[in-house]
């Protein structure tokens, strides 16, 4: 990679902004988002890289300083520039130039000192200078910290080998609310964004295995072949049909200067194609720039691997009340279009944040909640002191919420070293006037299994490892935690510590944590009490045992201090671990387990103790997050954290979950972006061609149908010699014809599924077992007995049971209801969609894999999306 600048700044703009907003339309659920999102205006300035190499055409002249007074009168204003050189063109837009949907870029030779701009929201500046310079570029440094915004425009300086960007800022007059999505196309059509002429040294773009498209120069054309050489010496040939030329995006002046563009909307691009979608997002990436737009409703964010100052609390002050496009593209701008949103049209929105494991959407998700905490706290500055207590109050609570359940719910993965291993839908609710009354938390699926099982180089949830790095003398006395490697469910990996993780700081943080958000030093120790015993109960091994004689513990400690723990009887745990009562109609009767099925039965309890004291904390933060008066409020701010699209070696129940559930949310995506916009464009007249988009209603269908995947998961279930291999065969029986389903030639328990982000083959072992999500009757019996409070008071009700099947509900159809319910209420608001893209393998910053990427774009629509 080249040298990376570091990230700029937002430049300060006028506050004077008029509200450009509509109430034409629809005024429900999704469709009214089509209609009530506003059109972007100014982006904010952003660097450029490597644009020096010429091509074959004739350059273009040189620009001189042109005075504001030769633009358009309405231009109005003056500009203050640096001393004159014969190498710096300084131009005022006026409002018909397109500059206020692209972001000018400029070639220097020595730095241009910074130009400042006074007047009014109509004034800008573009800044051009051109000689050969270094081709080579350099890192700049770090700009200080960004102040208020005021009512001018700074342009920032650069350095000699890289390319200046001045921010323009256009006031708009009101217009009818049917000229605003004309007015967008006309903006897009000004900047001429058209792919360049393919000539002798002219440069292309060129397919690469590993990176997709990489960028070359023509060295000789004959006829339709063309020759070209790449960056790094190595040449080849080409048909004209498997190239793309390079797209120069240029715009025009008031007198009819051409000036090069960058953009920061994928919408600018009007050759919508993989090539300039790539580079466009590599070069903002390169830069720190890991935000761009896809129109108004739709935010890529590519992961930086690193913290940058753009997500400061300086940078979240900025975009506070704030037009969409005033200042450069972030999950900032799109939560407070968001906020604004609510209060003005007072209806619910949602925040859908989606991607990959280990695209950043929990960090995303995170910076959405920090910036509603800025906004809210605000906003009840101009209220009492009472009620801004309250709000400090609630937004500390659900900011200091997630370090609990981080530690709690995430673990490090192959792919991430924080990864959710549950989703989780937030609800901040709101009175009139956009006043935070309290929080809602619903939980989906938390991934059970790593709860007792991992494999190198993954980990169990950050809880185990935190506490035994954290904890004080008196915890290790009081709950015998020693070394990691002592216990067996967190020692099977060799990932004991994970780079860039402190474990013992992490366990602090948690417990004040808990603190700050309510949960009391009883129940705190309670819970951190449960996880020391889960601990212990792996420690648990068997030895022995026959068909009339139960296998027998080799260690008796960890089982004694589990159960005392617990507040379990000591006999009845041993009895209910290793013999198993089985019920044939009438007939009743005891078996031995083997050792396989002990160790099962202990993993099984296991599993279900964390996950009632995982419920129970959810439970208890929905619990302190109330409301004080129990006002739910009018409306409700979403942010939808789930779990990303899984391809593992080996995939399970959870993978097909987690799979189906990100199906669900790209056809909620197809069914605003694609279905109910284009069937507005054909209601109101505009000129429109049908997109052909990634439709997965197919692969959906074969899922949840009756007799789908998991309505067949569910029937073997009740079957009496029901397995994972007569699983796999049934299913491969039945739905062998359906066009997203395959049978594998060599797996015989396993079957494969056609999602739309590719093939996943999924292996049958355990499926039953994870789908009736129970343990043996003798052990739910012993837990419910116990003589524990805290356990007593976090054990739910035992078993919801099917009314038409009069058995309980399987996991898959408890997860199917909760997913249905939350895309109805996805449903019945207006979305914001933020696409977190994963830009490496490797979890490094600055490294771009454009074949990674590509990948990434095609199955979240992209491309369809930008046309």
């Amino acid at each position: 990679p080249q040298a990376h600048t570091a990230p700029t700044a937002p430049s300060s703009a006028p506050e004077n902004v008029q509200p450009d907003r509509d109430g034409d339309g629809p005024t429900g659920g999704l469709a009214a988002m089509l209609s009530n999102k506003k059109l972007k205006q100014a982006p904010q300035p952003a660097n450029s890289s490597d644009s020096k190499a010429k091509t074959a055409k004739s350059p273009e002249p040189e620009l001189e300083t042109i005075p504001s007074k030769s633009l358009s009168p309405t231009a109005g204003g003056t500009v203050t520039s640096a001393p004159k050189s014969p190498d710096v063109a300084s131009v005022a837009p006026t409002p018909s130039t397109p500059l206020d949907a692209a972001k000018v870029m400029q070639e220097t030779s020595p730095a241009v000192p910074s130009q400042s701009l006074s007047g009014g929201i109509s004034e800008g500046i573009a800044s051009l200078s051109r000689d050969g310079g270094s081709s080579e570029p350099r890192a700049l440094s770090p700009e200080p910290s960004p102040q208020p915004p005021t009512s001018s425009a700074a342009v920032s300086s650069k350095t000699e080998d890289k390319e200046s960007i001045a921010k323009p800022a256009v006031k708009r007059k009101p217009e009818p609310a049917q000229g605003k999505r004309n007015r967008r196309k006309s903006q897009i059509d000004e900047v001429e964004a058209r792919p360049g002429e393919v000539c002798n040294g002219a440069k292309i773009w060129v397919p690469d295995e590993e990176e997709c498209w990489i960028e070359a120069t023509v060295s000789n054309m004959d006829g339709d072949t063309i020759q070209f050489v790449v960056k790094n010496g190595r040449k080849g040939t080409l048909q004209r049909k498997e190239i793309f030329p390079f797209l120069e995006l240029k715009s025009k002046t008031s007198e009819g200067r051409v000036i090069k563009v960058s953009i920061d909307d994928l919408c600018l691009l009007t050759e919508v194609h993989e090539a300039p979608v790539l580079s466009t997002l590599r070069e903002r990436f390169m830069q720190d720039q890991i935000y761009t737009f896809i129109g108004s409703s739709v935010l890529i964010a590519v992961n930086p691997y690193q913290w940058l100052p753009i997500n400061d609390q300086a940078h979240r002050k900025q975009y506070i009340g704030r037009e969409q496009g005033e200042l450069p593209p972030h999950i900032f701008a799109v939560a407070d279009a968001a906020f604004r949103h609510m209060v003005s049209d007072v209806m619910s929105q949602s925040l859908i944040v989606s991607g990959e494991s280990g695209a950043g959407k929990t960090e995303s998700c995170k910076l959405v909640m920090q910036y509603m905490g800025e906004v809210c706290a605000a906003g009840s500055d101009d209220h009492g002191s009472a009620e801004q207590s309250l709000v400090e109050r609630l937004m500390n609570q659900i900011i200091k919420s997630n370090p609990v359940l981080e530690a709690f719910g995430n673990a490090k993965t192959v792919r991430n070293n924080n990864s959710s291993r549950f989703g989780k839908f937030l609800q901040i609710q709101f009175g009139d006037g956009g006043v935070p009354l309290g929080a809602q938390q619903r939980v989906y699926l938390l991934e059970k299994t790593r709860i007792v099982k991992q494999t190198d180089p993954e980990r169990n949830y950050h809880i185990f490892y935190q506490f035994c790095a954290g904890a004080s003398e008196e915890q290790r006395n009081r709950w015998q935690i020693s070394k990691i490697e002592d216990f067996h469910y967190i020692n099977q990996s060799k990932a004991k510590t994970v780079e860039g993780i402190d474990d013992k700081a992490d366990f602090q943080e948690t417990l004040d944590a808990m603190q700050v958000i309510g949960i009391h030093d009883e129940a705190r120790d309670s819970l951190l009490s449960l996880v020391a015993a889960v601990l212990h109960i792996g420690n648990i091994k068997f030895t022995g045992g026959s068909d009339e004689e139960p296998c027998s513990v080799t260690d008796s400690k960890p089982l004694a201090f589990a159960a005392q723990l617990f507040g379990f009887d000591l006999e009845k745990l041993e009895k209910a671990l290793t013999i198993r009562t089985i019920k044939m109609r009438s007939e009743v009767y005891k078996k031995p387990n083997t050792v396989a099925q002990c160790a099962d039965a202990r993993d099984g309890l296991a599993k279900m103790l964390y996950s009632f004291a995982f419920d129970w904390l959810f439970d208890e933060l929905n619990r302190v997050m109330k409301s004080p008066s129990g006002d739910e409020g009018t409306t409700f701010m979403g942010i939808l954290d789930v779990f990303g699209f899984e391809i593992f070696q080996h995939n399970s129940f959870e993978q097909l979950c987690i799979n189906f559930t990100n199906e669900k949310l790209a056809q909620g995506f197809v069914e605003v972006v694609f279905r109910l916009e284009q069937n507005e464009y054909a209601a109101e007249g505009v000129p429109w061609e049908n997109i052909t988009f990634r439709d997965n209603s197919a692969c959906i269908e074969l899922i949840e149908m009756k007799g789908g995947v998991l309505g067949l998961i569910d029937e073997e279930c009740t079957v009496p010699k029901g397995s994972d291999r007569t699983l796999a065969e049934k299913l491969c029986q039945r739905l062998k014809s359906h066009e997203n389903f395959q049978a594998p030639k060599l797996q015989r328990d396993a079957f494969i599924l056609k999602h739309y982000a590719g093939e996943v083959t999924y292996e049958t072992t355990n499926f039953l077992e994870k789908n009736k999500d129970e343990v043996a009757q003798d052990l739910t019996d012993c837990v419910y007995a116990t003589t524990n409070p805290f356990l007593l008071t976090i054990l739910p009700e035992q078993g919801e049971v099917d009314p038409t099947s009069k058995r309980r509900k399987t996991a898959g159809a408890k997860f199917k209801k909760q997913l249905q319910e939350l895309m109805d209420l996805l449903a019945s608001t207006a979305p914001q969609y933020i696409r977190c893209i994963k830009p490496n393998t490797i979890k490094r910053k600055h490294v771009f894999q454009g074949g990674n990427v590509s990948q990434q774009l095609t199955y979240n629509n992209i491309l369809e999306t930008v046309r």
